[in-house]
């Protein structure tokens, strides 16, 4: 919104005066492309009071792109962040971590888990983030 003027500048050079008349500013929207977002940039998106799209695009050889919509926040400060408490999770009872439990698994559970790691990874360009209930496998997001 700040920068109506310029972009109906540039509209009008590159599509012509009827088409910067019709631009419809009653419910802007931002769509924010890029390599990859951090948790930290969604958080951000959801402090926005306008739409804001997050797409992640991948480049493949010289004449491949996909685009894969990582978030799409509808705006209102705080979309993203923050719960009702009354949706908060209750607090677990149980201390022990996946670390713990692996550690304690027989060896017949570790070797399943081993392979199933190994070929969780073997997916390409993701790695795996111990949690405290259980590992995550990620590439953007959790996948796994």
């Amino acid at each position: 919104m700040e920068n109506r003027a310029e972009f109906e500048a540039l509209v009008e050079q590159r599509l012509g005066a009827t088409a910067a008349e019709h631009v419809d500013w009653s419910n802007p929207r931002v769509v924010c492309t890029a390599a990859d977002f951090t948790r930290y940039d969604l958080a951000a998106a959801g402090m926005s009071h306008h739409r804001i799209d997050m797409v992640v695009y991948r480049r493949y050889a010289d004449d491949l792109v996909t685009l894969e919509l990582a978030a799409s926040v509808a705006g209102g400060c705080g979309a993203l962040s923050g719960r009702r408490p009354e949706l908060a999770r209750p607090v677990s009872v149980n201390r022990r971590t996946v670390t713990d439990v692996l550690a304690q698994a027989s060896s017949e559970i570790r070797g399943l888990y081993e392979e199933l790691d190994a070929r969780l990874l073997d997916l390409g360009e993701g790695h795996s983030v111990p949690l405290q209930h259980y590992v995550a496998y990620r590439r953007r997001r959790n996948f796994a």
